[in-house]
């Protein structure tokens, strides 16, 4: 994968460490993670930090309050998971007692790009429970509604070009789609030859009652089959 990208990685610059027993670990200096939770035979979640993402490598998952989305979270809104009698006192040492860990640090010379494309590909390949926004988890119905709501056909040159998001975390290049950029490499790695990029919106109506979305759908056949929404009110 890394060589058909054009990416040279020497012997060491990625490790695998599978925390036994689950006591999350500080993101070592000059480093960027990927951090991969399972329970029993589920992937739950999988996610990314860069090299001065620290807190969000180490801790930001156990606790409902230290992030606006996190594993924490979303144990404690999955209905399937309420036979455990999670709540928000427990959660975190539920998590460090019956999850799974297990980290990849990769060498911050690699760049976000490695790090971000080793994150899309565990995302296809393990298919995790908890990630993306619940909006693009859409069913038959609402993909039926998004196609209504079809407003322009575009490139994936153009759609990059408009939604270029510049951080130092990122580096010195701009980042499609910014923090999304693995979700975004999703939906490419969906795509097949005759599929087609539409950016949508919802009516007018909807943003009055702070209910808006707009994004971009993949489109087979003239049917929506995956979204990557962009803006919410």
């Amino acid at each position: 994968m890394a060589a058909l990208a054009g990416i040279k990685i020497k012997g060491g610059q990625i490790t695998i460490q599978k925390l036994n027993p689950h006591k999350p670990k500080s993101l070592p200096k000059g480093k960027m993670g990927i951090y991969i939770f399972h329970h029993e035979k589920d992937c739950l979640k999988i996610g990314k930090a860069g090299a001065n993402s620290g807190p969000r490598f180490k801790s930001h998952h156990y606790a409902i309050g230290r992030s606006p989305s996190n594993l924490a979270k979303s144990l404690l809104d999955d209905i399937n998971m309420q036979r455990f009698g999670l709540t928000k006192e427990i959660i975190g040492e539920w998590i460090r007692n019956n999850t799974e860990r297990t980290d990849i640090l990769v060498d911050e010379a690699l760049g976000i790009f490695t790090l971000n494309l080793l994150e899309a590909f565990l995302h296809c390949r393990l298919n995790p429970r908890y990630e993306g926004f619940k909006s693009q988890k859409v069913s038959a119905k609402a993909k039926t509604e998004i196609e209504d709501w079809l407003k322009r056909k575009i490139t994936v040159t153009k759609a990059e070009t408009k939604n270029l998001f510049s951080t130092e975390e990122f580096g010195p290049k701009p980042v499609p789609f910014g923090y999304n950029n693995a979700e975004w490499k999703k939906l490419l790695a969906m795509m097949r030859p005759q599929d087609e990029l539409w950016e949508f919106t919802s009516p007018e109506e909807s943003w009055k009652h702070l209910a808006g979305r707009a994004g971009i759908a993949l489109v087979r056949d003239r049917k929506v089959i995956h979204i990557m929404e962009t803006i919410i009110n």
